[in-house]
């Protein structure tokens, strides 16, 4: 795959690494407030420019979000901060803007910008697995949220994750949905790529093998939605004979690795990474699903807490006030100190206002930009399934994924 050098594409490039950086790395973490203000001054600069921008339909839902906040910001008397105001309407526009500043280019960058750093995860995935010391020794030490971290900026490791592999990411979690994001893409809007049938295929063994590479549950069950969703979607089925080849492949490639996970877990019994990272959660000893069995019972009890708390604050309290009433609101038993349900959590510092706006959004353009019923179910799928298992709401991969417009020609197999 050739790349052209220029001006346009690096400049879009190295928006798209901010972008992946901005889901939950430690750099952009050690230094948010520095990078905040940078997407700040990155999208006015842009939007000043591209004024039109200003008036489409997506800034005017971002203008009612913003007063929404602000409102809860007056309310509370501070309870939610103007920083956290800040942050989340960064996340929003910022997407946009990398969206927007090459919206022909940008499926084809994103993911292969996202496959790029995958393989580099790869590889130090399986140099940490070879000699955790070794890779420590080799990459620089960062302190952040009093663990330590190694390397950065370009993959990450961690002791607590010394056997899987986080990416950019500060945790298998996050990684997963830049990862899911770019394989959605690849897979629904295909027409998009400026590449030919077989890299089509690498690079979607490259997101596949990296996803089950990072043991995030809420990445396989994604993973599972996206691969059937692409299986069930008839749209996809081109008549154009390369196409066809391709998706016969990527179905091929699925198969074999179905196949090689249940010979896998049919070889070590509960001793792998999938029944730890899967199967433990959601099933009990007697093989009934329990939602109160592992980081399934942890959410259970987020949700709980999270919805009592705010239906008591129906307008939201601010992150700081609901952050220091959720323990002694906790209903049930976890370890957990804090909400690790988005959604929920979201309801009770923001309000039901602000969160029903997000969730209109979402909903808006997953429909405006379908590419058949089923890619719109997928795309809705996802969003469950991540505002249900991360704490926020609002991850700028995850946003650009609904900001993708549909497209019925097909590219040339361009440079890019």
């Amino acid at each position: 795959m050739k790349v052209k050098i220029n001006r346009e594409s690096v400049a879009h490039y190295i928006l798209i690494y901010l972008l992946i950086i901005s889901q939950g790395s430690v750099i952009f973490g050690m230094y948010q407030n520095y990078f905040l203000i940078l997407l700040f001054l990155i999208s006015g600069m842009f939007l000043i420019t591209h004024r039109r921008l200003l008036q489409s339909g997506f800034m005017c839902f971002l203008y009612v979000l913003a007063f929404d906040l602000l409102a809860v910001v007056f309310l509370t008397s501070g309870g939610l901060s103007i920083f956290s105001v800040g942050n989340i309407i960064s996340r929003f526009v910022f997407a946009y803007v990398v969206y927007e500043y090459n919206k022909d280019m940008f499926v084809h960058r994103f993911v292969c910008a996202v496959s790029f750093f995958a393989v580099i995860s790869l590889i130090t995935y399986a140099l940490q697995m070879i000699s955790y010391s070794f890779i420590t020794s080799i990459l620089p030490a960062h302190a952040y949220n009093t663990t330590t971290f190694y390397g950065g900026l370009l993959s990450t490791v961690v002791g607590w994750h010394s056997t899987r592999n986080i990416g950019l990411a500060t945790e298998p979690g996050r990684y997963q949905i830049y990862l899911i994001a770019a394989l959605f893409l690849l897979l629904f809007k295909h027409n998009q790529m400026h590449v030919t049938a077989k890299q089509s295929n690498i690079l979607a063994t490259i997101l596949i093998v990296t996803t089950i590479s990072a043991q995030s549950t809420t990445g396989y069950l994604a993973l599972i939605v996206v691969l059937v969703g692409y299986v069930l979607d008839r749209q996809n089925s081109i008549a154009d004979e390369e196409e066809t080849t391709s998706r016969r492949n990527i179905i091929l490639i699925i198969t074999i690795v179905v196949i090689a996970l249940v010979v896998f877990m049919g070889v070590t019994g509960t001793d792998n990474f999938i029944y730890r990272n899967f199967i433990n959660k959601l099933f009990d000893d007697s093989g009934s699903v329990d939602l109160y069995e592992g980081s399934g019972g942890a959410r259970t009890v987020s949700i709980l807490t999270d919805l009592k708390i705010a239906f008591e604050h129906p307008l939201g309290m601010g992150y700081d006030p609901y952050q220091s009433i959720w323990m002694s609101n906790k209903v049930g038993y976890s370890t957990d100190t804090s909400s690790c349900v988005g959604l929920t959590s979201s309801c009770a510092a923001l309000g039901f206002p602000a969160v029903f706006l997000i969730l209109g959004f979402y909903i808006r353009f997953a429909w405006k930009n379908k590419g058949s019923i089923i890619s719109f179910i997928t795309l809705l799928l996802i969003l469950i399934n991540t505002s249900l298992a991360q704490p926020l709401l609002y991850f700028s991969p995850m946003i650009v994924m609904f900001l993708v417009e549909n497209r019925n020609e097909e590219v040339d197999i361009l440079e890019a």
